[in-house]
């Protein structure tokens, strides 16, 4: 488990998500703050660019690639 200090950008991350299935992607911002409908704002939330969908809210965030797991 990691901090979320611990993630940088250009980082590679993955998810399992039960919509989209196990995806990856590298980190693109940190601690960042984002607005969603309904006026709710998230602080310091890092983002990524993968695949996410309806449902896929809630997965776990993996640091390294595929690749690098399947080593």
């Amino acid at each position: 488990v990691y901090n979320s200090r611990d993630f940088a950008v250009g980082d590679t991350v993955q998810k399992v998500g039960r919509t989209t299935g196990w995806t990856q992607g590298p980190v693109t911002s940190t601690c960042v703050t984002a607005n969603s409908e309904g006026n709710i704002t998230f602080f310091c939330q890092h983002l990524a660019q993968m695949n996410a969908g309806p449902g896929d809210s809630g997965s776990a965030i993996i640091r390294g690639s595929l690749y690098e797991r399947r080593k």
